[in-house]
């Protein structure tokens, strides 16, 4: 079973994070750490095993670079070579990351079908992998070159025919926007919490990790955060099974479970291409800070 979070903030932040130790006699994790440069820049992934300490520090020392508006962290079982998530590829002039908890089953080869094109073939053999190529196979046979070009139904949609293969819980990432499906049976975790400064405390912590966003420089800052398990004792939102919400700078732009009772504050017709927007008013943008953080 796999832990993880995401976070979408208003403008650029340098969180501390720290991945726990396991208990006395309980196996190492692998875990995974992706952030992108800047704003919407070039995506980097830092993967390792045990408690992460000493290579998040000698990865993350440079922490100029380590600025962005979106982080994705995991942790999980022990994989093998190839088949060790977070999952990060390349599409349309983006980077697209995927973080889960899924156990899909069946010849989900057939049933999410590739289309015989080596570019979206997956570097391991995990169906979880399977599936993020698929996903990204469906994105060019609408020659769409980000998640925001689809509408939000149809890619429930796509989530839901990978669901049909097993559990399912998920975000995925283009940069910019940030997707999260949860299992339609219901199982697992999947929470959403939308923070607005003053936040009422900067450290969040789970079993398995420790956040810190105490910071002066990102105390200013408006975030959203998806989680598998809740971080904190605010009221975390278990988000509906089988449904999709989608982010971006730490907004919602849309919630499945909310399209029946708004419809028309989750869409807008501008032209002929339907375009979501908002349920909430953006945040105000905060300067964006030139000090240094600490590392974790």
């Amino acid at each position: 079973m796999s832990n993880f979070f995401s976070l979408s903030f208003d403008n650029v932040a340098s969180p501390s994070l720290r991945l726990k130790s396991p208990v006395e006699g309980a196996p190492f994790a692998d875990w995974g750490v992706v952030w992108y440069a800047g704003d919407d820049g070039p995506a980097s992934l830092v993967r390792g095993s045990g408690d992460g300490t000493e290579d998040i520090k000698r990865a993350l020392s440079d922490w100029s670079r380590f600025r962005s508006a979106s982080f994705f962290a995991l942790s999980g079982e022990r994989q093998t070579g190839k088949n060790t998530p977070p999952f990060l590829r390349s599409y349309g002039g983006h980077q697209f990351v995927f973080i889960f908890n899924a156990a899909l089953k069946g010849d989900f080869k057939n049933a999410l079908s590739l289309g015989g094109d080596p570019s979206f073939e997956p570097l391991g053999s995990s169906a979880a992998e399977h599936a993020f190529c698929w996903l990204l196979h469906q994105l060019f046979l609408r020659q769409a070159r980000r998640l925001s070009d689809v509408p939000w139904m149809e890619l429930k949609n796509w989530f839901q025919q990978i669901n049909d293969l097993g559990e399912l819980n998920c975000v995925i990432s283009d940069g910019k926007n940030q997707v999260a499906y949860r299992d339609k049976e219901g199982r697992g975790g999947l929470y959403g919490l939308r923070r607005v400064p003053p936040h009422p405390e900067g450290h969040l912590e789970s079993e398995a990790l420790s956040l810190d966003l105490g910071d002066a420089l990102d105390t200013n800052r408006t975030l959203y955060l998806f989680s598998s398990q809740p971080l904190s004792g605010e009221s975390w939102n278990l988000l509906e099974p089988g449904s999709l919400r989608a982010v971006r700078r730490g907004r919602l732009l849309f919630d499945s479970a909310l399209d029946s009772l708004a419809p028309a504050n989750s869409w807008a017709l501008v032209g002929n291409q339907a375009q979501q927007t908002s349920l909430v008013p953006p945040a105000p943008q905060a300067l964006s800070p030139k000090k240094v953080l600490r590392s974790a």
